[in-house]
């Protein structure tokens, strides 16, 4: 009872940080504070940056065990080794037992590029993409045993934040209904242009430990997306080097649903993945045919 509870609360925090991000995009800064298998995890979501923190329960208090700040020109990770009675790295070892466990629960971050149907990477739909990312926060996971601990299914609810840069100093507009990249204004250099959309999912994945009393495992699956935010911002400077950040609008013609196709295997709590979304970016007919693939690490709590 007193685990359902907490995944209601923690589910109740993910609707709420969700109908923050949507209707408040007005406010620089969107706080979230998850308690979730003793831990307290910190999100903070900014126009700059997303910011996880996670503190782990030291009897009365809570001490931080990682960081990630995420923005546009880069990110920094940290992890904190306690060394009292041996070393953790960066949270409590998963202990193997009978009942199988999965690998959902966690953050992830990943280097973001556009294809046409695994072709013309990030150089599709008239768009020149330059490095862009993803970064993944999963509160909730579920998992159901299938054989013993060896195979089962992985699900839950988590949270996508995508970072798309685009090149060759353009941007994208909304011209009469359709978004297209289009060249800065004359005079204006960018430095970022920077298209940002927040997703919600669900996995349904099959997860296997090939290996009885072994960390390894592989998984793979499908996982489903509501894009329910989307904004564009630019940032430049003027002749008088004044650095300028712009929002541009958040009306850019998303596809609102997503279907990916994601595989991952790993270790303990770090995990490589990849992920195709064959379904396209933008509304059919109202933006530019492109599709994204990811690749990256994920870290299990």
């Amino acid at each position: 009872m007193k685990r359902m509870k907490t995944q209601i609360l923690i589910l109740s925090a993910l609707i709420l940080t969700a109908s923050i991000t949507v209707n408040a995009q007005s406010q620089a800064v969107k706080d979230t504070t998850l308690i979730f298998n003793q831990k307290q995890i910190h999100v903070t979501d900014s126009v700059d940056q997303v910011k996880v923190q996670v503190y782990k329960t030291d009897t009365a208090e809570y001490k931080k065990i990682y960081e990630g700040i995420f923005t546009d020109e880069n990110s920094f990770e940290k992890y904190s080794v306690e060394t009292q009675f041996g070393f953790e790295f960066p949270f409590d070892k998963r202990k193997r037992s009978s009942k199988f466990s999965g690998h959902f629960i966690g953050i992830g971050f990943g280097a973001l590029n556009t294809t046409e149907n695994f072709s013309n990477f990030n150089d599709a739909g008239g768009m020149k993409v330059v490095f862009s990312n993803e970064f993944t926060f999963n509160p909730i996971g579920y998992s159901l045993p299938v054989i013993k601990e060896y195979v089962g299914i992985t699900t839950g609810i988590g949270m996508i934040w995508r970072n798309l840069h685009l090149g060759n100093n353009s941007h994208l507009v909304n011209n009469n209904g359709i978004t297209i990249p289009q060249a800065a204004p004359e005079g204006i250099s960018y430095y970022s242009s920077r298209l940002r959309i927040f997703e919600l999912n669900m996995p349904l994945y099959l997860e296997i430990h090939p290996v009885r009393k072994s960390e390894f495992y592989i998984m793979g699956g499908a996982l489903f997306g509501i894009n329910t935010f989307s904004s564009y911002k630019v940032k430049y400077k003027t002749d008088d080097n004044t650095k300028v950040k712009k929002v541009e609008g958040n009306d850019y013609n998303v596809n609102p649903f997503s279907l990916s196709y994601l595989v991952e295997m790993g270790w303990d709590d770090l995990g490589v993945f990849a992920k195709y979304t064959p379904t396209t970016l933008f509304k059919k007919d109202k933006g530019p045919e492109v599709q994204t693939f990811t690749v990256g690490l994920s870290l299990n709590f």
